[in-house]
């Protein structure tokens, strides 16, 4: 844990980094950079770009793949559509091992939500807020991270086959 309060970067991040860079979402490479630099001086704040971010990938998706969703859609829902677009959804995966794993891209978008709105910036929280911790803090954004670039590569992937 020492590592992780000591370094202003996290291994990860460059590798995620350069995958947000590289495609030509805009909003998704700006809003990934807000979460880094958010992710010390303002928690809370980087854990609802955390969010965010999750749904910017997964609403660009669905939009270059002329799929409609609710603009109502939860993080969740959206999460599975897109999933579902990209061939990543669980139920589309025969391979045990590789079901668990997209199955994981499925869990961690429900409670990233989850985790958004008990601890992120964008709902009132009353006189007893709670903070989160700096070490769920980067879980978070890692995790979401690590999903969006699942999820990117594998469009990538998708678009140029």
């Amino acid at each position: 844990m020492n590592y992780l309060e000591q370094e202003e970067t996290i291994p990860s991040d460059e590798s995620i980094s350069r995958t947000m860079k590289e495609i030509s979402w805009d909003n998704v490479n700006s809003t990934w950079e807000k979460t880094l630099e958010r992710r010390k001086t303002d928690p809370e704040g980087a854990v609802t770009a955390s969010k965010t971010l999750l749904e910017d990938v997964c609403k660009c998706i669905l939009d270059e793949s002329c799929i409609v969703y609710s603009s109502t859609a939860s993080l969740p829902e959206l999460c599975d559509k897109a999933l579902t677009a990209i061939e990543l959804h669980p139920s589309q995966q025969s391979e045990s091992s590789i079901k668990k794993l997209t199955g994981l891209c499925n869990s961690g978008c429900s409670v990233i939500s989850e985790f958004r709105n008990k601890y992120g910036d964008s709902h009132g929280k009353g006189i007893k807020k709670e903070k989160p911790e700096l070490k769920h803090v980067e879980f978070v954004i890692n995790l979401s991270g690590t999903i969006a670039k699942l999820m990117i590569e594998k469009w990538d992937e998708m678009k140029t086959a």
